[in-house]
C-alpha cells in the first residue's frame, strides 16, 4: 500500500513541472510539433487513468521507461 502511494506521488509530480515532462525532456528550443510527437511516445496523449494503469503495470514487470 505504501509503496503503491509513493509511486503515485512521483507520478503526479512528474506533472508539476512547468511545460510537462516533454517540453522539460527537450528543452525552450524545441518545436510545437516535436513536443507533441514526444507527448504520443510517451503516452501522455492517453487519459490520465491509462497512464497511471500503464505505468503500475510496467512497474510491476521490471520496466521503469527509459531516459530520454
Amino acid at each position: 500500500m505504501i509503496l503503491s502511494t509513493v509511486m503515485l506521488a512521483v507520478y503526479a509530480m512528474v506533472f508539476l513541472v512547468p511545460g510537462g515532462p516533454a517540453s522539460l525532456a527537450l528543452g525552450p528550443c524545441a518545436t510545437p510539433a516535436l513536443k507533441e510527437l514526444l507527448r504520443e511516445r510517451m503516452g501522455l496523449d492517453q487519459p490520465v487513468l491509462a497512464q497511471i494503469w500503464h505505468f503500475f503495470c510496467n512497474a510491476a514487470t521490471g520496466d521503469l521507461g527509459y531516459d530520454v
